[in-house]
């Protein structure tokens, strides 16, 4: 049985390439060639994982220098090895590159900053003459209005 993922594409830095290994399909008799790349991934949690490349793929990985960025085209087939006498069934993973290109950093976009307005021009006017301040609670006289939790109070002397 035989499962594959989707597309994955990934940057990642080329540290190996194996030597290309080619023959030709005693079942079809077509030509065929594979390598295998081992890569490292970037970020906090650095990972090595290897790919198997076949086809044209193999020339591109080749071509490519160790230590160059690049971005993989890959994905990940799992396949189950059936049991045989006393040894169990068991699975196994392949990570197979469908395409491998160096990578070059895109130059960040100018971003866009709007234009800030005109800053409105007011004209100075006199300063403003200070109203007279409403008394103080304490300087009011004691009356059923203003005295807590009186009935006629409206938050009965609760401070909300």
């Amino acid at each position: 049985m035989r499962k594959e993922a989707t597309d994955m594409i990934e940057i990642v830095k080329l540290e190996e390439v194996t030597p290309t290994a080619s023959g030709v399909s005693a079942r079809t008799g077509n030509a065929w060639q594979k390598n295998e790349i081992v890569v490292l991934t970037t970020g906090d949690w650095q990972k090595r994982f290897r790919l198997t490349c076949f086809g044209d793929v193999c020339a591109k990985a080749a071509a490519i220098e160790p230590g160059t960025m690049v971005q993989v085209q890959f994905s990940i087939e799992q396949r189950e090895i059936p049991a045989k006498g006393d040894r169990a069934a068991f699975w196994v993973n392949d990570v197979n590159c469908h395409g491998i290109t160096p990578y070059v950093a895109q130059p960040l976009q100018a971003q866009y900053v709007p234009a800030q307005p005109a800053q409105p021009q007011y004209q100075q006017s006199q300063p403003a003459q200070p109203a007279q301040a409403a008394p103080a609670p304490s300087q009011l006289p004691p009356t059923q209005a203003n005295i807590p939790f009186s009935p006629q109070s409206k938050n009965y002397g609760m401070p909300y």
